[in-house]
């Protein structure tokens, strides 16, 4: 869990292992909600949501997004989050609040 935020970007060391993808969101779903871990959790999620696993990333995942943890300015998930397949997959949730804090964070 704290280890994923440190692999470089090309998550594509996980081309047909979406299990794994699942695995992390379960254990996402099991960790104190401190201020660290939301930092890393939004970090990774942000690389994921970039590349083509965007579909089993859950939405109780992007609800950590509305923990706001400030990104540091030097940040994987900050460089790679911001395309146009984020933002629509973000929208497409519905969730308004969800959709500010993500435009907060990035």
């Amino acid at each position: 869990m704290l280890v994923l935020p440190c692999i470089p970007p090309g998550w594509n060391w996980l081309t047909g292992r979406e299990d794994l993808i699942q695995w992390w969101a379960l254990a996402v779903s099991t960790v104190p909600h401190t201020y660290e871990c939301a930092q890393d959790v939004v970090n990774v999620l942000l690389q994921i949501a970039s590349e083509k696993l965007l579909p089993y990333v859950t939405a109780g995942v992007w609800r950590w997004l509305t923990k706001r943890p400030a990104l540091p300015p030097v940040c994987w998930g900050r460089d790679v989050g911001t395309t146009i397949r984020i933002v629509d997959a973000v929208q497409d949730l519905e969730d308004v609040e969800i959709l500010k804090s993500y435009l907060l964070i990035v």
